[in-house]
């Protein structure tokens, strides 16, 4: 997704694609990353489904340092 300097300014982008009928809904925004439609979460969806428990593991772990380093250079 592009950058976005607020969560204002995310939720102005998909209403005016919501708007111009680009997408019927939120739940359509279809970036790698994304706030939650449903809950005060970010979500990932770069690997929806991995193979193994421990590459599970491996995707939380590197999605939680990559989230707990963006909230200390923050």
């Amino acid at each position: 997704p592009p950058h976005f300097d607020s969560a204002e300014q995310y939720d102005a982008a998909v209403q005016m694609l919501v708007q111009t009928d680009v997408i019927r809904d939120d739940g359509m925004v279809y970036w790698d990353v994304r706030p939650s439609a449903d809950f005060p979460t970010v979500e990932i969806r770069v690997a929806d489904v991995p193979a193994t428990v421990e590459e599970t593991v491996l995707l939380a772990a590197l999605a939680r340092a990559a989230v707990m380093t963006a909230l200390a250079e923050e």
